[in-house]
């Protein structure tokens, strides 16, 4: 501007080769055609005094990737910590962010430093991939970490034989075993399994409910953390519930009894084990048996009215009972003996006695000389 409103005269005193400036307004038309720094000097004159005024125009070069400098890695060991950075810069300088695209296991990667912390469980070829980002453009990293194991380390071994039975509604349980010759602490995984199924990794107990009949696979590995590993498969077949039944052996069907007898009976388990046996007598009390596929039970009968009487046995497996078998038995115990005389006659000897006593009563009021 100039304080005596004099028009104004603008002019390039110094510019890149193909820069214009409008002699009236000043406005400065430019395309670079290359990447540099480029000094400019723009005159203004009112028609009497100039000024200049200098500076620069820096113009920056197409934007370059990141890239990587080393495709050589060390190699891995199973079991210990494994860290490296990955191998890339930027030319530009910009700044660099790391995302994991592929990783194994526990890998981790710092997203500002691209620093890489892992520890391998197993041994073998891994494949990792890595974006490496600028503000402008990415690439993929993508490399093979080779992993060894530790030397001396020895494997595993199940010891545990699979339960390869279940019902169906039923709580299926089964501990896995595995002993480490090492002592290392070994975990424990479902590598295949039916649905629902979930397994401890110390403890290596097992735990399901199954809620379809058939058959289901499962394979449980146990590793030491050093890269060694054991694996144990097996099918689980899954069957309907069925009761346990039960009958009597003696006594036979309205089989007479008197005094001590031996009451016993059979019973069969249906889909898992019977837990008890139980006797009841004309509808009493239910009495524990002793044992549990063949059972007994002694009974004194003299304690028991003369006549006929009703056994029943049920067995038990832990939720249901057996359907009640029944046996009749007709108890005929002797009658306790008496003092030397029949009963009835003794009854007869004591009326007599009474009659007679009330005749000599009757003559003695009738005789005036008593």
């Amino acid at each position: 501007m100039d304080g005596d409103n004099d028009p104004l005269q603008f002019d390039l005193a110094a510019s890149p080769g193909n820069m214009t400036i409008d002699s009236t307004s000043g406005k400065i038309l430019w395309t670079p055609d290359a990447p540099g720094v480029y000094p400019v000097n723009v005159s203004v004159s009112d028609g009497n005094a100039t000024s200049n005024q200098i500076f620069e125009i820096f113009v920056p070069g197409a934007n370059r990737p990141p890239r990587i400098t080393n495709t050589t890695l060390p190699d891995a060991t199973v079991g210990v910590p494994y860290s490296f950075k990955v191998p890339a810069i930027d030319d530009d300088g910009d700044a660099l962010t790391f995302i994991l695209v592929n990783k194994t296991g526990n890998m981790a990667l710092d997203s500002s430093t691209g620093v890489l912390n892992w520890t391998p469980e197993k041994s073998g070829t891994c494949s990792v991939s890595v974006k490496i980002s600028d503000s402008e453009t990415s690439i993929i990293y993508d490399f093979l970490i080779t992993v060894r194991m530790a030397s001396h380390n020895q494997l595993p071994m199940f010891t545990s034989k699979a339960v390869t039975a279940s019902v169906l509604g039923l709580p299926y349980s089964y501990y896995a075993k595995a002993s480490d010759q090492d002592d290392d602490v070994l975990s424990y995984t479902l590598i295949t399994s039916p649905s629902g199924m979930a397994i401890d990794s110390l403890t290596g107990k097992i735990f399901w409910t199954p809620t379809t009949l058939g058959n289901f696979t499962v394979k449980i590995k146990a590793s030491d953390g050093r890269g060694g590993e054991a694996f144990q498969e097996f099918t689980i077949t899954v069957l309907n519930r069925t009761r346990p039944t039960i009958e009597f052996i003696t006594p036979t069907e309205g089989q007479k009894v008197k005094t001590k007898i031996t009451v016993s009976g059979i019973a069969t388990k249906g889909t898992v084990d019977i837990v008890k046996i139980q006797l009841r007598v004309d509808s009493g009390e239910w009495i524990d048996m002793t044992g549990n596929s063949t059972w007994t039970y002694s009974l004194d009968t003299t304690k028991l009215q003369n006549g006929k009487h009703t056994l029943q046995a049920r067995a038990f497996d832990g939720m249901d009972y057996s359907d009640i078998a029944n046996r009749t038995m007709i108890v005929d115990n002797p009658k306790p003996a008496g003092k030397g005389f029949i009963p009835a006659f003794e009854s007869g000897l004591a009326l007599v006695g009474i009659f007679m006593a009330l005749m000599t009563i009757l003559r003695r009021r009738r005789s005036p000389f008593i």
